[in-house]
């Protein structure tokens, strides 16, 4: 891939394996997204350039929180984020580790524990809310040419996201206040 033009206008782009069933290799940038429990995404990072691996991607969306005054509880992520330098640092941080583990066994014995099952459960959402934000707010190709475009075209998309969020939530807090006092 080093000596093909990816793209014309996005030189930035690139072609990875992930791995995935169905999907082995994609094309284009890499999106991380973080959300809150209540579904708000609280960090993002659009990667130019060749993709990192999942796990490299933790630490760092973590400082970034810390520095913006964020609290974290607890961090859940799918297998793709789970490793050992992960979980030392989650363990130093005092933030609880809900990483799905890789190895199959140790998987069995976490889904025993039901604080990591609330958590997994509710990881499943994560998956429908990146869908959410490329089909409503980004669109399916992205329409900004050149990263820093693409970069602020991400930004106004997931602010555009979390203030559709928001008025979805006070929408339905008027709906069952109103309910209730004609109960």
């Amino acid at each position: 891939n080093s000596d093909k033009i990816l793209s014309l206008y996005e030189s930035h782009s690139q072609v990875y394996h992930r791995g995935k069933a169905g999907a082995t290799t994609e094309f284009g940038l890499q999106l991380v997204v973080g959300e809150s429990m209540d579904g708000l995404i609280i960090d993002w990072e659009l990667v130019a350039g060749a993709p990192k691996n999942d796990t490299q991607h933790l630490e760092p969306c973590l400082e970034r929180l810390k520095k913006s005054g964020i609290s974290i509880l607890n961090v859940v992520g799918d297998r793709g984020f789970a490793s050992k330098k992960n979980s030392d640092y989650l363990g130093g941080e005092n933030i609880g580790d809900q990483l799905c583990p890789r190895n199959v066994i140790d998987l069995k014995a976490r889904l025993q524990e039901k604080k990591f099952t609330f958590f997994q459960k509710r990881r499943a959402q994560t998956e429908a809310r990146i869908g959410i934000l490329r089909h409503r707010f980004i669109g399916a190709t992205m329409p900004a040419k050149g990263f820093e475009r693409q970069q602020k075209h991400m930004a106004w998309s997931i602010f555009a996201h979390n203030l559709w969020l928001i008025a979805r939530r006070i929408s339905e807090q008027e709906k069952t206040k109103q309910t209730k006092q004609a109960a």
